[in-house]
């Protein structure tokens, strides 16, 4: 098995951390959203698919970004 450094470690930690939390929150901001603001099925799925949609494109535009920054740099 390979070892990794402390940094990669700590990226990969915070990841997996970001990852479960957000499985953790989607249910309950879908109850949040269906029972105090009142929406339906419909506008809830639209909502969750959306902000997820917006959150790949981000994190691929973020990816680029860094990349960019990182080869104009050395």
């Amino acid at each position: 098995m390979a070892t990794y450094s402390l940094v990669i470690r700590r990226l990969l930690i915070c990841s997996l951390t970001i990852v479960v939390s957000r499985a953790i929150t989607s249910p309950l901001l879908t109850l949040f959203l269906s029972t105090r603001l009142g929406l339906d099925q419909q506008d809830v799925g639209l909502l969750m698919g959306i902000a997820v949609f917006l959150a790949t494109l981000l994190g691929l535009y973020g990816g680029y970004v860094l990349i960019g920054w990182r080869s104009a740099s050395c």
